[in-house]
């Protein structure tokens, strides 16, 4: 809005109080801020007024600041009369408009290079006066000068909010951005997460990408360095120990941290049973040490991410991506994955053709998908958003905020050295109960072997199979949907080999039977899916089930430990269903049975009352 709408274009001064305002005096001080009190205005206005009274200089400051902001322009502290400790102290104080006075002109040097910077300021003369009054007995300050006649346009309230004065980061959001920049995403993703964090639209924090670079800036070390020397340090005091932690590490010809990659002993156990398809994702760079950050994630039988490892490169380029692919294969004892998926990078294409060439080398969706504004925004315009959900239905895909908030948790636990594997499991077992939907056996006997984000995978192909059709076809069988007269998918069964295929592949392609091949398996009067189509990846079984059958006789305390909690899950797992309780009855009356036939060994009465005096 121009000066010309403003209805506050007012000039008044106290006849008691005149003195002269010179805004280009340059001799002002400052003193030392007061401590806070509650305002004494004397009315509701929003709008200075002659007489106004305040506690503090402070409270008179942030009251015109506020009328500031509502009119469209901010303010600074001027020049001040008196000082602190000497005679009266302060006495007078001016706040003026920020584009008040004029910029002084700087005599170039050869030396030293001067940046072409253009002044904000326009010598608008809008004040605001204040002078310490002691009528009432106790000092107060009084509002005796206001100007608010401007020799500039204000601005809108959607634009006001970008002025420096209005741009604040909280301490509470500068932990968060500090967290984040341990995590290595960019300053964009940074934004968008608070975003959605605050609930505010997008642009509407009440600071900028430029204000959180600034705050990276000041908060980084003046010497990268230090930061890999910390590091390579970490890795090694990690490893002292934990013995079966790995990492490796390369130096460059100035003996300077050029690569290095490690993993955990658990992200080696996980990764030996869900290992067979693997994210490689490498769009990350973390700010501290400036070096692209490389992590390899997947998914377990819960369905949800699981770490492998990381790597953070200098360089981007075939020599390093092999080097890193030889650090991986090497922490996983040489096995290599089915199947892994990257983005659209060629160099990495190259190296993983070399390095892992039984590996099936994919695009991941979601790596493409995050980089559709940076493609199309520009020349979509306002249908982007648009065409986005669009794209997102046809192809069933979530949203891609969604899939950066469960990313930033994979990525902070690489970059803080931080094995979350025990609280991932804990939060696994406490998914919800199991609805059975079609009472087919099938379905039953699948609920008792699957985690249950498999099996309501396989329950939906279930639910759907009821609406197909078999037809026997050659030496196979044909599956179309009822509705249809022709077409189909042709699914091959052997009965006594317990093989069974579909020409849809979804089994080689998920680990879960289609709806064909489950139609065909009930037609054929088949009560239990073959134990090959229930495969292990997808099985209840958990980190600490491995970690008791991998655990050596020296560790009995914890392998005590460890059985404790299986039994805790058992007795969970089985009060859901009068059928498990019976199972789980029987079951364990035999194995009690089995376990008092066997001898006890001096060493394990001596064990056992040392764990008793502990609990």
């Amino acid at each position: 809005m121009s000066e010309d709408a403003s209805p506050m274009l007012v000039v008044y001064d106290d006849p008691s109080d005149q003195r002269s305002l010179s805004l280009d005096d340059t001799s002002s001080t400052e003193e030392s801020p007061d401590e806070t009190r509650l305002s004494l205005e004397t009315t509701n206005d929003a709008i200075p007024y002659i007489g106004q009274r305040f506690s503090t200089h402070d409270a008179a400051y942030e009251f015109y600041s506020e009328f500031a902001k509502r009119c469209g322009f901010s303010i600074r502290r001027h020049r001040t009369e008196g000082k602190d400790g000497v005679g009266k102290g302060l006495t007078r104080r001016y706040f003026v408009c920020h584009r008040a006075g004029n910029t002084p002109v700087k005599t170039s040097t050869d030396s030293k290079p001067q940046r072409n910077r253009k002044s904000s300021r326009c010598g608008c003369q809008a004040y605001m006066r204040i002078s310490k009054t002691t009528e009432l007995g106790a000092p107060e300050w009084r509002v005796t000068g206001f100007a608010n006649h401007h020799n500039h346009e204000l601005l809108e309230p959607n634009q006001v909010r970008f002025l420096p004065a209005y741009r604040t980061i909280s301490d509470s959001d500068k932990t968060r951005i500090l967290m984040y920049a341990k995590t290595g995403i960019s300053v964009h993703q940074m934004m968008r997460l608070m975003e959605l964090e605050k609930c505010v639209e997008p642009g509407y924090l009440p600071f900028t990408e430029k204000d959180v670079r600034n705050l990276l800036q000041s908060f980084r070390k003046l010497d990268p360095e230090e930061e890999s020397i910390d590091l390579l340090r970490m890795c090694k005091n990690i490893k002292e120990k934990d013995p079966n932690f790995r990492f490796e590490f390369t130096l460059d010809t100035n003996n300077c941290l050029e690569n290095i990659a490690w993993s955990y002993a658990s992200s080696i156990q996980s990764y030996d049973i869900f290992g067979d398809a693997v994210v490689f994702d490498t769009t990350h760079r973390l700010t501290a040490f400036d070096m692209p950050l490389g992590i390899w994630v997947g998914m377990n039988n819960y369905g949800m991410p699981c770490f492998f490892g990381c790597v953070l490169l200098r360089e981007e380029n075939l020599r390093s991506y092999s080097w890193a692919l030889k650090a991986f294969l090497g922490f996983m004892n040489g096995k290599a994955p089915q199947t892994i998926l990257t983005d659209q990078n060629m160099c990495l294409k190259e190296a993983l053709a070399m390095e892992m060439p039984a590996t099936k080398h994919a695009l991941c969706i979601w790596m493409i998908v995050a980089k559709f504004p940076s493609w199309f925004s520009a020349v979509l315009g306002e249908r982007y958003n648009e065409w986005k959900a669009e794209f997102y239905r046809l192809y069933n895909l979530e949203s891609v905020e969604d899939f950066e908030l469960g990313w930033r948790d994979m990525v902070a636990v690489a970059v803080d050295f931080k094995d979350q594997t025990g609280e991932q499991q804990t939060m696994q077992q406490n998914l919800q109960n199991i609805c059975l939907k079609t009472g087919a056996p099938m379905e039953s006997h699948a609920a008792t072997i699957l985690t249950p984000f498999a099996f309501s995978k396989l329950q939906e192909q279930l639910v759907l199979a009821a609406h197909y059709a078999s037809f026997p076809f050659e030496d196979g069988f044909l599956v179309r949907h009822h509705t249809k007269a022709d077409g189909g998918r042709k699914v091959y069964w052997a009965p006594r080999e317990g093989i069974i295929s579909c020409s849809c592949h979804q089994f080689e392609f998920s680990g879960i039977l289609c709806r064909h091949a489950l139609r065909v398996l009930s037609t054929g009067n088949c009560f239990q899916i073959p134990d090959r189509y229930l495969p292990s990846r997808w099985r209840r079984i958990s980190m600490t089930s491995a970690k008791l059958l991998q655990s050596t006789p020296n560790d009995h305390g914890e392998r005590v430990q460890l059985l404790q909690n299986m039994v805790s899950s058992l007795i969970t797992e089985s009060a859901k269903s009068k059928e498990r309780l019976d199972i789980a009855t029987e079951q364990v009356s035999i194995l009690l049975s089995r376990i008092r036939e066997q001898p006890v060994s001096l060493q394990g009465v001596r064990e056992m009352s040392s764990i008793g005096r502990n609990l």
